[in-house]
């Protein structure tokens, strides 16, 4: 197979191809350039009446039939707006964002309808669940290598606590790749090239091995890619360079007509450079200021020394302020991901009423990574490096997790009612640990301390969970439907935290926990803590199709989040919190299927809602969870498609959120001091807004689309709490309160005899360059760091299909 696909890609001359179409577009009539069949033209052209076909609520249901706020993406959506990526999928879905973690590049941030974590460590919970192939993935960790080869994508909104359990309080997110099926043999090639040395391959085989018995699917893709930035020091390209390869297999079999087995595996292997920091500002500090003297080669104790350290950090800012994608980071970083996941479910008719379904999934990862966190020359804070010591303390990964997750359901039908009743079970092991050298030679030179590196080492973490749910439908009439839920969850967290200091010189351990004993193994340091939580979810739901083609609903739910502990201080655990929604939404099919709205309309309601606060312990500064009592937030989304005219496709969408705590008397600002915030905005964007536009018509045997995409989010709005007041106004304004658009930019080209599509693509096509705050300065001082954003991305990629794939 692979001599077939080399010469595919020899053989095709792309820029013949494009000429070609040129010449047979002026010369082809109507009559010649498109199908006579009035369907198969309005399927081709965009006029495609079909709903995509979702499982939002654990049944096959027409999109525009499910009273729930759901934005859902067909495979062949994905490839016509070319997402490749988990940040992709924030550009087209009202309410939606999506970001790289700046913790791990090898991880997102979902943030939905208001709800993010600021946190990825395995005792934090998410409020925003994701599910692959219906398997819980509460860590996120390589989620975006996941994203090709896929059936469809499903952006639930709000809280689905009922049918997706806890830790869905701002909604859930579906991955559902294809599976294997009985169609013979079919499949495709993808290939890509673009700047900064990008090369994607990704391919897909499907084989059926006994007629309508057994079948097999197997999906791979690798995609390299340098960064779009430099370091000056190490020569290392960072900033969102590439280097995955994840393979995908899939086995359906079918042994009776009531019974189906469903069996997917993948294997997932990250080796990446980590982001692009450049130092914006810098605030004298001691600490930092002898750190850099003592890298300059002069005697920290001195004034002059310390003058010209503050010139050296200096010069450092300048050199990032004008150059966003050159670095001075002087270490080595890398991002390292190694992921084995398993899926099985097990659907067995037991009548032509009533079904049951197992669910079981299995996943393990292990991340290493390592970042120079003071974005300069000089040594200041490297995160994640390796210590030395006899007893370094664990010898592995950074973070390494195994979760098992099992699900079984029964539904059926009786009468007017549709019932589901069923149970789930999670248990999650796993260690999240690091270390940071932070100012080591000036805490040992100058304060005349040994214990010179920090270390977290969070291990023996468990979280474990189950729970049992309900929801049915009551069909009222043919157009009325009542909907009811209820789920009890209960979980139990644990962990065993070893954070110490280290020296060097000595091989002891100064522990860091409830106790600062100086030991010879950090295992005599450990803390073990342990909690229980426990909470309901419910739903309760009208909708009512007054036409074939509108629907209308409202709904009131609930849904529950867990609790958990902060790893790096030692505090009491943070509660869970419970969020309280009530919706109405509307869902249209208009003017024969060529406009397509979908609006919705809501106010969420939180007890103890979850928050975190940046605040200095110690030397360094570090995330502190805590719950406010009672906050709401209001905001609406809206959808909309239209088909004016022949091959045309116009959309948009937009999205409105307003949140503020009504209740919050122990807030903590930046200085860690309790403030009373009560009033107080949350810092999310008010407003984001997308639109575009598809154009295709018809040549010879081809056809030609051109597509636009843009995208808009206002600037997040934190009040004067939330922000470092040491920071430049300036500064925050361009890298928290600036307005962001970006441009995307796709022309296809499909020969439809040889079933081969070309494409050229941009993705930021106005090559806006800009930046994200970044780490904190550390101990209230040295230098701020942001984040440099992609660049204007370009290339050329080409598909062929087969077997009528």
């Amino acid at each position: 197979m692979g001599s077939k696909i080399v010469a595919l890609v020899a053989g095709c001359s792309i820029f013949g191809l494009a000429g070609g179409g040129q010449a047979w577009a002026q010369d082809a009539s109507p009559a010649d350039s498109a199908p006579t069949d009035a369907g198969a033209r309005a399927d081709q052209y965009g006029y495609d009446s079909q709903d995509i076909v979702v499982t939002a609520r654990k049944r096959e249901e027409s999109l525009s039939k499910v009273p729930v706020a759901v934005s859902a993406f067909s495979g062949a959506k994905l490839e016509e707006t070319g997402i490749k990526s988990a940040l992709d999928i924030g550009n087209f879905t009202p309410g939606l964002r999506v970001a790289q973690s700046l913790q791990a590049d090898s991880s997102a941030v979902f943030t939905l309808r208001g709800q993010a974590a600021s946190e990825i460590q395995l005792t934090f919970d998410q409020p925003v669940g994701v599910y692959v192939d219906g398997v819980n993935y509460p860590r996120v960790y390589g989620l975006s290598a996941a994203f090709f080869d896929l059936d469809r994508i499903e952006v639930l909104k709000g809280p689905q606590g009922t049918l997706y359990g806890r830790n869905t309080t701002g909604g859930a997110i579906n991955l559902v790749s294809k599976n294997a099926d009985y169609d013979g043999e079919h499949g495709y090639i993808f290939a890509e090239l673009g700047n900064h040395a990008s090369r994607r391959v990704n391919g897909a085989m499907n084989v059926e091995l006994v007629d309508d018995k057994l079948a097999a699917r197997i999906a791979f893709q690798n995609w390299t890619r340098d960064g779009y930035g430099t370091s000056r020091i190490t020569g290392q390209d960072v900033g969102g360079n590439k280097n995955q390869t994840y393979i995908r297999g899939s086995l359906q079999f079918d042994p009776t007509s009531n019974l189906s087995i469903g069996l997917k595996a993948d294997v997932l292997r990250i080796r990446e450079n980590g982001p692009l920091l450049t130092p914006r500002f810098y605030l004298p500090m001691t600490n930092a200021d002898q750190q850099v003297a003592i890298d300059l080669g002069l005697d920290p104790t001195l004034p002059a020394s310390i003058t010209a350290a503050r010139a050296a950090l200096q010069d450092a800012v300048n050199r990032g302020t004008a150059d966003f994608f050159t670095s001075d980071i002087n270490d080595k970083q890398f991002d390292d991901l190694d992921a084995v996941s398993v899926g099985l479910t097990i659907a067995y008719d037991i009548s032509d009423a009533v079904s049951i379904k197992s669910i079981s999934g299995f996943r393990r990862f292990k991340n290493d990574r390592q970042m120079d966190l003071d974005g300069t020359r000089f040594n200041l804070l490297l995160y994640g490096a390796d210590s030395p010591g006899p007893n370094y303390f664990p010898p592995y990964a950074l973070v390494k997790d195994r979760l098992f997750t099992q699900e079984l359901n029964l539904t059926g039908e009786a009468g007017p009612l549709t019932w589901l009743v069923g149970g789930f079970v999670s248990d999650e092991k796993g260690d999240d640990s690091s270390t940071n050298n932070l100012w080591a030679d000036q805490i040992r030179v100058v304060q005349g301390n040994p214990y010179t590196i920090n270390q977290t080492h969070v291990i023996d973490i468990i979280n474990r969970s189950w729970s049992i749910f309900t929801q049915n439908d009551v069909r009222l009439s043919d157009r009325i439907t009542l909907t009811g839920g209820l789920r009890y969850n209960r979980e139990t967290k644990g962990l065993t935290q070893l954070n110490n200091r280290f020296a060097p010189s000595t091989g002891l351990y100064q522990c860091n926990t409830t106790s600062t004993a100086v030991v010879t193994d950090p295992m005599q340091c450990a803390v073990t803590r342990r909690a229980t939580f426990e909470g309901w979810s419910w739903l309760a739901s009208i909708s009512n199709q007054i036409t074939d083609d509108v629907l209308l609903y409202a709904k009131i739910s609930q849904g529950f989040k867990g609790g958990g502990f902060d790893t790096r201080p030692i505090a009491p655990p943070f509660q869970p919190e419970k969020a309280r929604e009530i919706e109405v939404g509307m869902k249209g099919r208009l003017l024969d299927g060529l406009l397509r709205t979908n609006i919705a309309a809501y106010t969420t309601r939180y007890s103890n809602k979850q928050e975190t606060a940046i605040v200095p312990v110690g030397n360094v500064n570090t995330v502190l969870t805590t719950n406010a009592a009672r906050a709401r937030i209001r905001g609406f989304e809206a959808d909309v498609t239209l088909q004016p005219a022949q091959g045309l496709s116009l959309g948009g969408t937009v999205a409105y959120l307003d949140g503020k705590y009504n209740s919050y008397p122990t807030a903590l600002n930046r200085l860690n001091q309790v403030v009373d915030a009560s009033g107080e905005h949350f810092p999310n964007p008010p407003w984001t807004y997308t639109l575009n536009a598809r154009y295709q018509f018809f040549a010879p045997n081809a056809r030609i689309a051109m597509q636009a995409d843009w995208s808009w989010a206002a600037g997040a709005r934190p009040t004067p709490r939330l922000v470092d007041q040491a920071l430049p106004v300036a500064l925050v304004d361009e890298l928290v309160r600036s307005d962001v658009g970006l441009l995307n930019l796709r022309l296809d080209y499909t020969i439809e005899s040889a079933d081969v599509t070309i494409a050229l693509f941009a993705t930021n096509a106005l090559n806006k360059k800009y930046q994200i705050l970044g780490s904190t300065r550390a101990g209230g001082g040295g230098p701020q760091l942001a984040v440099t954003r992609e660049p204007r991305m370009f290339g050329i990629s080409f598909r062929k299909s087969f077997g009528g794939e």
